[in-house]
């Protein structure tokens, strides 16, 4: 499911990936299929329970994230991305609000000093609106996919404007942006 629609974007890095993971392309098909046989394919409120069902008992629990909003956590840890997780956001009604990838407790976040730093798969969106100045959200309408703009300084050490692309949270693709995704 996260490399399906990370192909979108980095279809080399995807490649690569399923190599590694010594995986073909129709087991990677197969996969999907099972996925969304799983139920994460049909229309209606996602929930945790079929998270746990197709990746086993997650690391993290249940864990209180926004208390104000009343969110609580889980995560899984991800073999592809050391230092990862697939962090799940639900409310008390086990209905998940937010998917994506973010850092793992305890593990080191990347310097992002200039944008140059953030190269695809190197580090997660959130990390990136931290550290960057100016960040603008936009819907791209397609599951998964989120995008911003930025200002961060370019290769010359100048600040530019900048349109940083990330699927399920995690960074693909980083160029000068023209407003809008």
């Amino acid at each position: 499911m996260l490399l399906r629609r990370m192909a979108d974007l980095q279809a080399p890095l995807v490649e690569d990936a399923v190599r590694r993971l010594g995986s073909s392309r129709s087991e990677m098909r197969e996969a999907n299929r099972r996925w969304n046989a799983a139920g994460f394919g049909r229309p209606g409120p996602l929930r945790h329970s079929r998270f746990a069902r197709a990746l086993g008992p997650p690391a993290v629990d249940r864990e209180v994230a926004l208390a104000h909003a009343g969110l609580l956590r889980s995560g899984w840890p991800l073999p592809l991305w050391p230092g990862l997780w697939l962090q799940v956001l639900v409310d008390r009604h086990d209905v998940v609000w937010h998917t994506g990838l973010v850092r793992a407790t305890g593990a080191a976040s990347p310097a992002l000093h200039r944008v140059a730093d953030a190269e695809p798969w190197s580090c997660v969106l959130a990390e990136c609106v931290a550290a960057f100045d100016d960040v603008t959200f936009h819907d791209v309408g397609l599951t998964g996919h989120e995008a911003i703009t930025c200002t961060a300084p370019g290769a010359d050490g100048r600040p530019g404007r900048w349109l940083l692309r990330s699927v399920w949270g995690l960074l693909q693709r980083v160029e000068p942006s023209r407003d809008t995704p």
